[in-house]
């Protein structure tokens, strides 16, 4: 099977499987046997240590690419130690894009800002600055601030985009995906080239 959109990608498995799962040996064989060269696992954080705790300790080095969630918190290194080295993830923040504002939270609490915290502090950011322009509180005052608005400074510098622009729908135009990996116990983004702090590795 092919996806479509004219890549010359193969998708050569598509499993799912129960939430919380407790052994992925059946699921992890199944990827072995399927000759796939690559893994996209879209996992819980418990499901994320027993697939990739798995895969290593079976020797099955093909990248792991996954889909945010469990993969991109501090207490997936932890779960996992030498295992987690070189995994990637797609992820919509990394505390590396703006260290000048995430140290803070790093010095605070011990571990780096996740994404989630990140976008909290993005999303008030936005907020106040849309209540200053509106120069009301009042909730059609803000919608309208916001609507089309270009957001700059303090915490936007955290985003790709380095800046936060609403369309009328409410989403975000100058939001971008980008790829982090593990990298000697720290989330290190490598994707895209501009906002990339080194070159992805890809093999385990």
């Amino acid at each position: 099977m092919r996806p479509p959109g004219g890549a010359n990608i193969e998708v050569a498995m598509d499993e799912a499987y129960p939430f919380g799962i407790t052994d992925a040996t059946p699921l992890v064989s199944k990827l072995r046997d399927s000759g796939a060269q690559a893994v996209f696992p879209v996992s819980y954080f418990n499901d994320s240590l027993f697939i990739i705790r798995t895969m290593r300790q079976q020797r099955i080095l093909i990248p792991v690419i996954g889909g945010a969630a469990g993969y991109v918190i501090p207490d997936f290194e932890k779960g996992l130690g030498e295992f987690a080295e070189g995994v990637l993830s797609i992820n919509i923040s990394n505390y590396d894009l703006a260290p000048e504002l995430t140290d803070r939270f790093r010095k605070r609490f011990g571990v780096f800002m996740e994404h989630d915290a990140i976008d909290h502090a993005v999303a008030l950011e936005v907020l106040v600055q849309a209540v200053e322009r509106a120069k009301s509180a009042k909730p059609k005052a803000v919608t309208e601030a916001l609507h089309g608005g270009r957001f700059e400074g303090g915490w936007t510098k955290a985003m790709p985009g380095s800046a936060v622009q609403f369309d009328q729908s409410g989403l975000n135009t100058l939001s971008l995906p980008i790829m982090v990996q593990w990298r000697n116990k720290e989330l290190v983004t490598v994707w895209p080239k501009d906002v990339a702090k080194a070159h992805p590795v890809w093999h385990a």
